[in-house]
């Protein structure tokens, strides 16, 4: 066949010169509608970024994407592309926006990794709308806008408190040591849960409490299921 015998007729070097050629047409197709086709084009944000996840791999990889968030922000505003498939938004009406219930949004594939248990799905992992939503009226009540600015003082309280023990810490040099604040956070958090579901908070911010060991034991724990 004419097919058969043109394919055979191709060259090695003339086969790689046609697959680099095909290579190359797609990279450039897959780029000009990431620039100016594709539904995100019209958020600003780094060029090799809206071409490409890859420069978000690197800050996450060098653990400093919170950082590039932050010069992105300043440079872009409050809205700005870091892939070209992810979209950040650091605004007050965003969190309706993308969170509503009604929103046309879906949640990415992603959130399948936070469940340790398959069957043990929650509000926040679930990507099902229909199942949401049916998890969601059971929290309804507890987390209407009403409840929500119920709990403030409590928060506020424990937030209050734990800035003081950070000055404390601090003190007045103009550079302190280095704290772990994720462990500072985990000691905020159980508090405040403390005093909203228990009616009296943990004291694990204070230093000498005894129970400031207790999130790394569960951690630890959860980590040997």
């Amino acid at each position: 066949m004419f097919i058969r015998y043109t394919v055979k007729d191709i060259s090695p070097s003339q086969a790689l010169a046609l697959v680099a050629a095909l290579a190359l047409s797609w990279i450039i197709a897959t780029v000009v509608y990431r620039l100016h086709f594709h539904p995100l084009s019209k958020y600003p944000g780094p060029f090799w970024a809206r071409i490409s996840a890859f420069p978000a791999y690197c800050r996450t990889k060098k653990q400093n994407r919170h950082i590039w968030f932050w010069q992105l922000q300043q440079k872009y505003g409050p809205t700005f592309r870091i892939t070209p498939d992810s979209v950040l938004i650091n605004t007050p009406t965003g969190l309706k926006a993308i969170f509503n219930n009604k929103a046309n949004v879906k949640k990415a594939e992603y959130y399948k990794a936070y469940p340790r248990n398959v069957h043990a799905m929650t509000t926040w992992n679930t990507i099902d709308k229909t199942i949401h939503a049916r998890k969601r009226r059971v929290m309804n009540n507890a987390f209407s806008d009403k409840a929500m600015r119920s709990c403030e003082p409590f928060i506020q309280e424990n937030i209050d408190r734990w800035f003081e023990l950070i000055n404390e810490e601090i003190g007045k040099k103009q550079w302190s040591d280095s704290l772990n604040m994720a462990r500072w956070s985990d000691h905020l958090v159980f508090d405040i849960l403390g005093d909203l579901c228990f009616g009296k908070s943990f004291g694990m911010k204070e230093q000498d409490s005894d129970l400031r060991h207790i999130p790394r034991l569960m951690t630890d724990f959860m980590a040997l299921r």
